[in-house]
């Protein structure tokens, strides 16, 4: 019992970030996207997006699959990382909030290449534009001027 506020404040906090998730979904206008929180102790912030017909870029090609997904962690800051899968090949692209970051990450582009065998074509970028995951996930779904909660009663 000497760590139970510990414990608890730790559950608080987990069972909000799924709550906030929940919201954004209800709130999410388009039904092909799909959100799933990361409420991991060594992720500060981070969920995990689906995009099921590609249409958030709006040039899909058929058979395309892509998700995302957004984290801060302490060490690493914001990073994105996207995946978009075509018939044979899988594109993973690497977004880090600064370059110092992004040139770490991408001394294990190797390590990660050599992890992955059963794709025969894999392309590997970086990119040093992440931000934070919380504020793009408000941003994608609440139009412009409008709140996530209805005020309204």
């Amino acid at each position: 019992f000497k760590d139970a506020e510990a414990i608890a404040n730790s559950t608080n906090k987990v069972i909000s970030t799924i709550e906030l998730f929940q919201l954004a979904q209800l709130n999410s206008s388009n039904e092909s996207f799909l959100i799933f929180p990361l409420p991991l102790p060594f992720i500060e912030a981070g969920y995990l997006s689906i995009d099921k017909d590609g249409s958030n870029d709006g040039n899909s090609e058929e058979n395309e699959f892509k998700f995302s997904l957004h984290i801060t962690m302490k060490e690493l800051g914001h990073i994105c990382i996207d995946f978009v899968k075509t018939n044979d090949t899988l594109l993973i692209r690497f977004r880090a909030e600064s370059l110092e970051k992004m040139q770490f990450i991408e001394q294990y582009a190797g390590e990660l290449l050599e992890a992955i065998t059963d794709i025969p074509q894999i392309s590997i970028s970086f990119s040093e534009d992440a931000t934070d995951p919380i504020s793009d996930l408000i941003k994608q779904i609440v139009p412009e001027g409008q709140s996530m909660l209805d005020t309204k009663a």
